[in-house]
């Protein structure tokens, strides 16, 4: 999957959320992307959402396309020293 023009994420990589705004959840947290998710709504429209599971969290979380933009691959030596 592109993301913006340059990043390519794939599913099951480790990604990082960057800062997204004060009081989010998401903001800093390291999650594994799962792949698209779609909502197909009564009224006919389908809606083109992602998957993400947050370390620590015991479901996914659904995320919205504009949250692509504050992901990025997470590099391993990350993990040892975020």
């Amino acid at each position: 999957m592109i993301i913006g023009s340059v990043l390519r994420i794939k599913v099951g990589e480790l990604v990082r959320f960057d800062h997204i705004c004060q009081g989010s959840d998401l903001n800093g947290r390291i999650a594994v992307y799962i792949g698209e998710h779609y909502i197909h709504r009564d009224d006919g429209v389908t809606v083109r959402n992602h998957r993400v599971w947050c370390a620590g969290d015991r479901v996914p979380t659904i995320i919205d396309y504009n949250l692509l933009s504050y992901m990025r691959l997470l590099n391993p030596n990350e993990l040892w020293n975020p």
